[in-house]
């Protein structure tokens, strides 16, 4: 009896450790033989395919006081989800600025970001500024580009090109291989063969 307890006093000192070796090798166990768990959220990769259209469509944008800013129209358009970019056919943009101002931008096919800001026009490009009078009674005659290719940052006034473009300012008309224009800093950069005919 003497001894029984003995044994048993000494198998509980042990049998802790035991218990705790015996879980640690079964969680060993269990998780090296558990099949793969696959996440519950599955992520999918955007593809370049669109994910909506439109046909034969307008979209007005207004400010915060109701006033209009831009009026996109196009002959058919797609959104791609990857680039967040639209492209859309027969493309037309009404910009609209202070004091009834506004630009006009046409072209066969055009690519824009989501905020509208960034516009690329391909194929008889034309981005035109009709002409007007200032408040102090000073006339700015029409500006219009045409090119193959016209890139416009909206936001910024500036119109790029790297293909032949032309430039009108009301009867003046100047052609370059390339063109850099920006509006908000007045200059105007003409690359390449450039020939002008001023009137």
């Amino acid at each position: 009896m003497l001894l029984i307890r003995r044994l048993w006093g000494h198998a509980s000192l042990y049998l802790p450790l035991a218990l705790v070796g015996f879980l640690a090798a079964g969680s060993y166990w269990l998780v090296n033989n558990s099949p793969a768990r696959e996440s519950t959220l599955k992520y999918k990769a955007a593809s370049h395919k669109p994910d909506y259209y439109m046909r034969a469509f307008s979209v007005k944008t207004v400010d915060e006081k109701g006033l209009l800013k831009s009026v996109v129209f196009g002959d058919y358009l797609n959104h791609y989800p990857d680039t967040d970019l639209l492209e859309i056919d027969g493309l037309r943009i009404e910009k609209y600025k202070t004091a009834g101002l506004f630009t006009l931008a046409t072209a066969r096919r055009g690519l824009i970001t989501a905020d509208g800001l960034d516009v690329q026009l391909f194929g008889d490009a034309r981005v035109v500024r009709p002409g007007f009078v200032n408040e102090r009674g000073i006339r700015s005659p029409e500006l219009s580009y045409q090119s193959e290719f016209l890139h416009a940052f909206l936001d910024q006034d500036i119109i790029t090109s790297h293909l032949p473009v032309t430039l009108m300012r009301g009867s003046d008309i100047f052609k370059a291989d390339r063109l850099n224009f920006n509006n908000l800093k007045k200059t105007l950069l003409l690359e390449g063969r450039v020939q002008a005919t001023i009137k």
